[in-house]
């Protein structure tokens, strides 16, 4: 997905620093109000955040689907209570599209410094292209999964095998009758174990605490509901109430009546 054209004004009201879900939903949010004058910047060559950059075996939402979509982008195509990560990308684009936000991304281009400019009240951004920005607000929709965090282990430099984190797995290197060990039980680890376990000759797996693990079904939909011919709004509205609820949170707002305007928004 290209980036906005170069001629633009350096300046503009709101800079947008991310374009996973928290600024793709902000940007959705900003040209529904008529507002245009923003930026999304992201250092990545594609939106989806953590979505963009994970894409281990079997990598997909441990938070149930249609909890873990926009409120006012729902989907009814999920194939699964908790969708793959390819389902999920495919989604983040889409509303890019749907809602217009395209225009506004600056993809490839991280933002290294922002300093605020109190003589002029705005802020001075500059990207890792050493190219000069300014904006009178900077929102931070970073995320906390899009970067790797590596364990601090003595000698890790010199082992001579393969090294990679799951953030940033290396299709290149074939894991078939290999020697592998995992450090970590997280949730990327709880999904890849299982995808690779089969293809190797042994597999350790190193935790620093146990963890409380409970099995389930993939849970995927069958045929003949997977593309229901009329979404219905008030049913996906009540399907995402119920995943806050099990969650064990409470949405006091999720089944207050729908205005005339909510009902067209569903995802398509």
């Amino acid at each position: 997905m290209p980036s906005m054209n170069e001629s633009r004004n350096n300046h503009v009201s709101v800079a947008v620093i991310g374009a996973g879900f928290g600024g793709i939903g902000l940007g959705a949010r900003f040209v529904g109000h008529g507002m245009r004058d923003f930026l999304i910047f992201d250092r990545a060559t594609g939106v989806g955040g953590t979505w963009w950059s994970n894409r281990y075996p079997g990598c997909a939402c441990d938070v149930p689907s249609h909890l873990y979509s926009l409120s006012f982008a729902p989907h009814p195509d999920w194939t699964r209570r908790f969708a793959p990560r390819d389902e999920i990308q495919a989604y983040l684009e889409h509303c890019v599209t749907r809602f217009d936000v395209q225009p506004h991304l600056v993809l490839g281009t991280g933002i290294e410094r922002a300093v605020w400019d109190e003589q002029m009240a705005i802020w001075r951004l500059t990207d890792d292209h050493g190219k000069a920005w300014s904006a009178d607000v900077v929102v931070s929709a970073i995320g906390g999964l899009s970067r790797p965090a590596w364990p601090q282990i003595p000698g890790l430099e010199q082992f001579r095998g393969s090294v990679f984190h799951s953030q940033q797995w290396d299709d290149a290197v074939e894991l078939a009758g290999k020697r592998v060990a995992v450090i970590g039980t997280g949730a990327s680890a709880a999904q890849f174990v299982p995808e690779i376990a089969e293809k190797v000759e042994s597999l350790d797996v190193y935790m620093r605490s146990p963890q409380c693990r409970k099995s389930h079904a993939h849970c995927q939909r069958a045929a003949r509901f997977t593309t229901p011919p009329a979404p219905n709004p008030a049913t996906m509205k009540v399907n995402r109430a119920w995943s806050l609820d099990a969650a064990g949170e409470k949405n006091t707002q999720a089944l207050e009546p729908q205005t005339t305007a909510e009902r067209k928004v569903w995802f398509r």
